[in-house]
């Protein structure tokens, strides 16, 4: 792009209220980003007596919190 659309561009941008004029030739945004959501799922085992199901929800788990965000909600079923 252009020096001068470079400049337009930003001029607007700035009295539309986007973004901030720090120094000269220098600005920042002043757009906030939304705080993230966590996801929510869940898993109903057929029964926690089996070591398999036991097994599926551990490995389910150890998934879930290597993620930020998801939340598993574990439940006998």
């Amino acid at each position: 792009m252009s020096r001068g659309i470079v400049f337009r561009l930003l001029y607007t941008l700035e009295k539309a209220g986007l973004v901030a004029k720090a120094a000269p030739n220098l600005y920042h945004s002043m757009l906030s980003r939304p705080p993230r959501r966590r996801w929510k799922i869940g898993y109903a085992a057929p029964g926690l007596e089996t070591s398999f199901t036991v097994e599926v929800g551990e490995g389910l788990q150890l998934a879930a919190d290597k993620q930020e965000a998801l939340q598993l909600l574990l439940l006998d079923n």
